[in-house]
């Protein structure tokens, strides 16, 4: 889906008709529009969402209420206090012996697990696709995996966080990996609100549902520079934030989705990122068995080849 929606666009324009009432956008301008970056309307997700959770029970990624999603959001940002209330809030109603304490903790206990669960798988899928991208990627570019391991060698053992981000060139790869390998291959949906949205020169009624593919907008010519299909990290690194092409980039930047519903987990990916990449590339080798991988796209593009991993050192050596 990923791949013919990048044709579409190719082909039609920045705008295509992919369902009866559903269409795909690929122009920066659009997007900031239909997530609520720059534009005074609110477009709410669509039903399509509904199927991600208990239809009963919406979690902070599946409900479509602004207002609600803006309440979960509140909530969800004391969510490591719970370890420490429930227990406590358990003694207390098994002291009491209330009815309606046990329903509202029932309902609490309830509804945080659907969050976690939600939260949990959503965030090791993306990750883990994002960390498979980038080793296919920097193993089947030598000069790159060794201009990034100069890089990290140089550094201390192991790298925090803060150190990663004095990396440029580590850096340069995060950003290019989720440039060319969103996690999500499909479009984010959304609903035009009362009164209706112009979009891409046309006027869209309400109830048409609308959206955007990071796939597609960042294979944009519009953001990205000529060979935006070549993994290239040193394009971030060109000239500054005043370069056409690098603040096109930046502005069409589309992994995490955008908006008020820009994903929670975003800075614990990143995190993950910045860590897991040094470690890897500095401790082991990776010889890649296939001459080219297959992407399955089902919501998510999972990349899928085989891999022997070996000791960077031993590799080295000869050694097997």
């Amino acid at each position: 889906m990923h791949e013919q929606l990048i044709e579409l666009h190719r082909r039609y324009g920045p705008v295509v008709r992919v369902a009866p009432n559903c269409y795909s956008f690929n122009e920066p301008e659009d997007s900031k529009v239909i997530y609520n970056t720059t534009a005074s309307k609110t477009f709410p997700k669509t039903n399509f969402y509904h199927t991600s959770g208990d239809p009963n029970r919406p979690n902070v990624f599946s409900m479509s209420s602004e207002k609600d999603h803006a309440a979960r959001k509140r909530n969800l940002g004391t969510v490591g206090l719970f370890g420490e209330y429930h227990p406590l809030s358990v003694r207390i109603n098994t002291m009491l012996g209330t009815k309606h304490v046990g329903k509202v903790l029932d309902d609490l206990a309830e509804r945080s697990l659907n969050e976690v669960g939600s939260n949990i798988g959503a965030g090791s899928d993306t990750t883990g696709i994002t960390l498979g991208a980038a080793f296919y990627y920097l193993y089947r570019n030598p000069e790159i995996l060794a201009t990034l391991r100069q890089e990290i060698d140089g550094g201390p053992d192991p790298i925090s966080f803060e150190e990663t981000q004095q990396m440029p060139f580590l850096q340069a790869v995060v950003k290019e990996t989720l440039r060319i390998h969103p996690a999500v291959g499909y479009i984010l949906r959304r609903t035009v609100p009362a009164g209706g949205a112009h979009l891409a020169g046309r006027q869209f009624p309400e109830g048409t549902q609308v959206g955007v593919s990071a796939w597609a907008l960042h294979q944009n010519e519009n953001a990205s520079s000529i060979d935006r299909a070549t993994f290239r990290p040193q394009r971030w690194l060109e000239g500054d934030e005043t370069n056409n092409s690098k603040a096109a980039m930046s502005f069409a930047r589309f992994q995490f989705g955008g908006g008020t519903r820009i994903c929670l987990g975003r800075n614990i990916s990143l995190l993950e990122l910045y860590k897991v990449i040094p470690l890897v590339m500095r401790n082991f080798d990776l010889d890649i068995q296939d001459d080219d991988w297959s992407l399955f796209c089902t919501w998510f593009v999972w990349p899928d080849y085989s891999v022997r991993i070996r000791p960077r050192a031993m590799f080295e050596a000869g050694s097997t």
